[in-house]
């Protein structure tokens, strides 16, 4: 231990030599180490206590030597409590008080974490079962909050950034669009949605320098859940969950009621305070009820009246006079609508509220890939360093996809050669609700959200044959440790993704070498491939015989912790983007209106 912690620029000293003892407490061990200043960070364990709990470890050690990179004149120390009558009961940090520094009197700054600032995006979240009125509701506010008054949105052209089909008065059939349409969004029938799959639509909100995002869904059925929740995990925030309703629906049917459990499983359960029910339909109800806080009525008829004037249809003066008061209410709802979001919501940050078993599942999966290429491709660099006198290394190249795409498991592979080792390209397919490119059906394919290029370059990996085995080890106890939660929360032993993605990459190297030649370097990978899967599957059998659930906190710290590693980061980063790209096509800016400009700030409530 002290031979690799030297290694590692750590210090060391014995607790014993120090004069630590039974009997002390927290403040005389500090005092008993501040002899070592400058030092301000001490990782303090003894040999049982690291062979015991090997993660916790590794992960406060990583930690002190990430500090000691970013203060290098702080060199971090060991304390090395095995010898002493002082009982540590777990590895931990134990870290000097800073001396206090006089401050510079500054000004006090209000706490905005209630509000967004003037130059945030209002992030809102639509949620509703098919067929009640997502995309309709959606045009009809944006339309409330960028006309003054339904006369003025008369004079204009109404905004219509969904395709718009409805029949009036059950008799003629209305179809109406601005924006251009594609066949699978234009609703064929009163009966289908337009909505596939997560689009957004962003506009300034007049008077503001605040943007506004509707992020508009699939309906909640169980099968959409998944494909929400990875859409959402790529946002920085969230402002409002809105749920729509129509004002004649059942208070909280079956659906509703899971959908809202699913989402307090994803964000966590302080997401509660920031969801609001929205109903529409309400003109025949008088706008009932209009006094609780988190509930807003709305009428989507004189939106609707609207586009019925551009296709030249009349109206009595009887008629008109309903739409107006119709217009008059959503577009004070809407408003307050906004104004409540703003001042009485707590913006809900993904790095510091998002935080649940549900969320962490999704992180978990997002990062299956990345670890078992990182593993094999380290394994083809060992063999390289090996078995070849040359220093080259097979380099990992992410190329973030901007189309929904997949892999393949049904299609076969072409087999590559760099220098003297082989390995199968896996094809991207683009998917939409089928494969564009081949026929195989869609349970065959894997999502996948970066193409991986491969490239031999001619000089030596940054990291030391040493650095690379440790680094190989630990992504191994990270895989188990990952796959142990998902185990525990899922309640499903009978898949193991980290165990089947071994599995598959083992085949594949004992299919290069039965058919390619030379062949020796990949005989090479596929025997320390099983020795991977062997130490795998030991450290599984480990934690799964503890029988000690893994703490929330402690997965989130190794998804940090992982996503950081050398080639596993530029593989997250291509995540990261792609799923940024992707958002970005499935987002439609609404253009600046040449209207009167309502200001937002000067509203009373």
């Amino acid at each position: 231990i002290i031979y690799e912690l030297q290694q590692l620029e750590f210090n060391y000293c014995n607790a014993l030599d120090s004069g630590i003892q039974k009997g002390d407490d927290l403040i005389k061990i500090q005092q008993k180490l501040t002899r070592y200043e400058p030092t301000r960070h001490f990782l303090c364990s003894n040999d049982d206590l690291k062979s015991m709990d090997l993660l916790s470890w590794n992960y406060l050690r990583d930690q002190l030597i990430g500090e000691h990179e970013n203060h290098v004149k702080l060199r971090p120390m060991y304390v090395d409590f095995s010898y002493c009558t002082y009982k540590l009961n777990e590895t931990q940090i134990i870290s000097l008080p800073m001396k206090p520094v006089p401050r510079p009197r500054t000004l006090s700054i209000p706490n905005s974490s209630r509000s967004t600032s003037a130059t945030d995006t209002i992030n809102i979240l639509l949620l509703g079962e098919s067929g009640v009125g997502k995309s309709t509701f959606i045009n009809a506010l944006v339309n409330y909050l960028i006309f003054e008054c339904l006369n003025q949105a008369l004079l204009n052209s109404p905004i219509v950034l969904i395709p718009v089909c409805f029949r009036l008065h059950e008799e003629q059939l209305v179809r109406f669009h601005l924006i251009e349409e594609t066949d699978h969004e234009y609703p064929n029938s009163l009966y289908q949605t337009a909505t596939q799959y997560c689009k957004s639509y962003l506009f300034h909100l007049n008077g503001t320098q605040t943007k506004l995002r509707i992020i508009n869904t699939p309906s909640f059925e169980q099968e959409n859940m998944k494909y929400i929740f990875n859409y959402l995990n790529h946002l920085t925030h969230l402002n409002a969950i809105c749920f729509l309703l129509k004002s004649n629906m059942p208070p909280l049917n079956g659906s509703l009621q899971s959908c809202l459990k699913q989402m307090c499983k994803f964000f966590g359960e302080k997401v509660r305070n920031n969801i609001l029910f929205l109903f529409t339909h309400t003109r025949s109800t008088s706008y009932t009820p209009d006094d609780t806080e988190n509930l807003f009525c709305f009428d989507n008829e004189a939106f609707l009246y609207l586009v019925a004037t551009q296709n030249s249809i009349e109206f009595n003066n009887e008629q008109k006079h309903n739409y107006e008061m119709s217009w008059h209410h959503s577009k004070k709802e809407s408003t307050q609508l906004i104004e409540y979001i703003r001042k009485n919501l707590k913006v809900y940050r993904r790095d510091e509220d998002w935080r649940s078993i549900r969320h962490a599942q999704v992180e978990i999966n997002s990062m299956i890939r990345p670890i078992l290429e990182t593993m094999k491709n380290i394994i083809r660099t060992l063999a390289l360093w090996n078995m070849e006198s040359t220093k080259v290394c097979i380099q990992l190249n992410p190329i973030a996809l901007r189309h929904p795409s997949a892999i393949c498991l049904s299609c076969s592979k072409n087999t590559h050669r760099f220098g003297n080792i082989w390995i199968k390209i896996e094809d991207v397919h683009e998917i939409d609700n089928e494969c564009n490119v081949c026929q195989c059906p869609m349970d065959k394919h894997v999502r996948i959200d970066y193409e991986l290029q491969h490239s031999l370059v001619q000089q030596p990996s940054t990291l030391h044959v040493s650095e690379m085995m440790h680094l190989l080890k630990q992504l191994c106890v990270v895989s188990a440790l990952f796959a142990h939660y998902l185990f525990d929360v899922t309640e499903n032993r009978q898949y193991d993704p980290f165990h089947d993605g071994l599995q598959k990459m083992i085949n594949e190297e004992a299919e290069i070498f039965n058919a390619q030649d030379p062949h020796y370097l990949n005989e090479f990978v596929f025997s320390e491939l099983k020795k991977m899967n062997n130490n795998y599957e030991n450290q599984l059998k480990n934690l799964t015989s503890n029988s000690k659930t893994t703490s929330l906190t402690t997965i989130y710290q190794w998804i940090l912790t992982a996503s950081k590693y050398p080639i596993m980061a530029e593989q997250v980063a291509a995540i990261r983007e792609s799923r940024q790209l992707q958002i970005k096509q499935h987002e439609y800016e609404v253009p600046s209106y040449p209207t009167n400009k309502l200001n937002y700030t000067d509203i009373s409530m």
